[in-house]
């Protein structure tokens, strides 16, 4: 998978695909030394959508409609859900008690609960609260053919 170069980015972080073949990866597009942006592109490496998130790292798909991003932003890493299909945020997890040391190296979710990875020396994993996700409704289209 190459990108071109009209992309721009360096330091590359993880990534992850949807069902559709679409790549969701974190990378360096605009500034400082560390990755600042979540890319969204197609199976044949052509630019969707992008959304800035400070120093993202980690990365993983949620039930095919979710992407989970954990930031490396030292006492201030962040876990965010983003709307896959819109590219926007609609949650986050920052632990409430032993606060990361350096940061996110992955994240993830499962049992309505996000994993957070802390690279540190310690190498600790928080586990969020249940999360309130909602779940998306099924196109009429899609119902139609599964329930007539």
């Amino acid at each position: 998978y190459d990108l071109p170069e009209t992309f721009s980015v360096t330091e590359g972080g993880n990534c992850a695909m949807d069902s559709q073949g679409n790549v969701y990866f974190a990378a360096l597009k605009y500034d400082g030394s560390k990755g600042d942006t979540l890319v969204k592109a197609n199976m044949n490496g052509e630019f969707i959508e992008e959304i800035r998130l400070p120093e993202p790292w980690g990365v993983s798909m949620f039930a095919d409609e979710y992407v989970v991003v954990g930031c490396r932003n030292k006492t201030e890493s962040m876990g965010y859900v983003i709307d896959a299909a819109d590219m926007i945020v609609v949650g986050e997890y920052l632990p409430t008690s032993n606060v990361v040391d350096t940061g996110y190296s992955g994240v993830g979710i499962m049992n309505n609960r996000i994993y957070a990875c802390d690279h540190s020396k310690t190498d600790t994993i928080y586990v969020s609260n249940v999360l309130d996700i909602p779940e998306k409704p099924v196109p009429v289209e899609e119902f139609e053919k599964k329930y007539s």
